[in-house]
């Protein structure tokens, strides 16, 4: 079952539908066959969401000479109904550079290691519990499982 045109069903709602082998080939061929990286990227962070029942992801780009590498988010916070223009918008905004080796992201992309943490205060929070405990009083959310993949050469 293939994702219709945009139409009288939000796309999310017609990923909803689909099992998880259909949601890999949608995948695949969002991949295949999409041209804009900010639409690519996009659909990549929604299609896993949805495959992970995550509640948010960031997708992370490498940058930079092999001696200084950083991550620079292409999108980040998004929701599988957060839209592409409102996703884009955000990013541009709220430049993230991210040095290698950094934070649990650039620890990822230094060591290109799978990380799954599953209690995220305890783990990294907890080094810089002030930020994370407040951003989750701010945002009245808690952070507890974390996935971090890499997908860096």
């Amino acid at each position: 079952m293939a994702i219709k045109p945009a139409g009288s069903i939000p796309r999310r709602q017609q990923l909803d539908l689909l099992d998880e082998g259909e949601l890999f080939m949608e995948l695949i061929r969002d991949v295949a066959n999409e041209l804009d990286i900010d639409v690519l990227c996009h659909k990549i962070l929604v299609n896993v969401g949805v495959l992970t029942s995550a509640d948010r992801g960031s997708l992370f780009l490498a940058r930079g000479p092999r001696e200084h590498r950083y991550l620079i988010a292409k999108l980040f916070d998004v929701t599988v109904d957060t839209e592409l223009e409102d996703a884009v918008r955000k990013a541009k905004a709220e430049e993230i550079h991210i040095p290698f080796g950094v934070g649990i992201a650039g620890m990822v992309a230094q060591s290109k290691q799978l990380i799954n943490i599953k209690d995220a205060y305890q783990a990294y929070c907890s080094i810089k519990s002030d930020s994370c405990r407040s951003h989750d009083l701010t945002y009245e959310y808690v952070t507890v499982d974390l996935i971090t993949v890499v997908a860096v050469r």
